[in-house]
């Protein structure tokens, strides 16, 4: 959790996407070389599986100076709150593992109003909106070949290679892993954690780098819950790749890339032949001298 708090601190807009499959990070005990394959190499894919939902049911009751929402979520679980001081509700589905979203906030503290009304991603309810999503991640691994890129810091072009990790892997330990991609959401909603004036998750999901107060907000699309995931994704991959938990020793192929030069070969030969012509006419000159036993000592006139 510590982890992707700490991506979220890192960020300084919102969040981006995360690439569907993640391999090691490198760390100061533990480098790649660019450039160069690593097979048997534990990689995972993730799937924040979101969509919008009806599933979540709630009345709304307006007064001149509140917009009250009631909301029940499908295992029973209720909350009230009013819209002008925004929230964020999490709600588990133990049967499915399915997480419930529901946030609420008003029509005047919101940035991307018409974005969110043009991609349906909020309903509005007289001034005020509630946006209603269920997300159940995936989150599993295997043995892969990749290469390393040293410009994104990542591993990349892998393909799956099963059986190619010769040591004994974890992997019970390592089916576990996928269950905190549901875990560590709950935890953080939990932990009442603020950054940047919102709470943890409402950060992840509605920062909005060009608010003038703690108070203006984007409404979350759902491209902001599949990104949030996404950094939960990059969190569990960063920590249980990170050599703390064990290293092997793996295959590679290639080298890392060295600068090479182009050059036409006419233009070469004329400057080479300016380099070494000069030298070859001091040399001929210097034998010439010595055959005829011209004096080469300090002359004087």
């Amino acid at each position: 959790m510590n982890m992707f708090l700490g991506n979220i601190i890192n960020q300084t807009g919102v969040i981006p996407e995360t690439p569907s499959q993640l391999g090691p990070s490198s760390t100061s005990n533990l480098t790649y070389e660019d450039s160069k394959r690593y097979s048997g190499i534990i990689t995972y894919i993730w799937d924040a599986q979101c969509s919008y939902t009806d599933d979540i049911k709630y009345t709304k009751e307006t007064t001149d100076l509140s917009w009250d929402f009631n909301i029940i979520f499908p295992n029973g679980d209720r909350y009230s709150k009013d819209a002008w001081l925004s929230a964020l509700y999490l709600s588990r589905q133990p049967s499915d593992n399915t997480t419930y979203f529901t946030v609420i906030g008003t029509d005047e503290e919101t940035v991307n109003l018409a974005a969110a009304v043009d991609a349906s991603a909020i309903s509005q309810a007289n001034g005020s909106w509630i946006s209603r999503v269920a997300c159940t991640p995936t989150f599993s691994w295997q043995t892969s070949t990749c290469a390393w890129d040293e410009r994104s810091v990542a591993m990349h072009d892998c393909t799956n290679e099963p059986g190619t990790n010769t040591t004994k892997l974890d992997t019970a330990g390592l089916d576990l892993v996928g269950d905190h991609m549901t875990l560590v959401p709950l935890g953080i909603y939990s932990m009442d954690e603020y950054i940047y004036g919102l709470e943890a998750l409402q950060t992840a999901l509605m920062f909005d780098p060009n608010a003038t107060s703690n108070h203006q907000y984007r409404a979350p699309v759902l491209a902001d819950y599949t990104n949030m995931y996404g950094q939960v994704a990059r969190s569990l991959a960063a920590v249980s790749t990170s050599g703390y938990y064990g290293t092997a020793v793996v295959p590679t192929k290639g080298s890392a890339r060295r600068p090479a030069y182009i050059v036409r070969e006419y233009v070469l030969i004329i400057f080479l032949v300016i380099l070494a012509l000069p030298s070859l006419l001091c040399a001929w000159a210097l034998f010439s001298a010595l055959a005829r036993r011209s004096p080469s000592g300090p002359q004087r006139f």
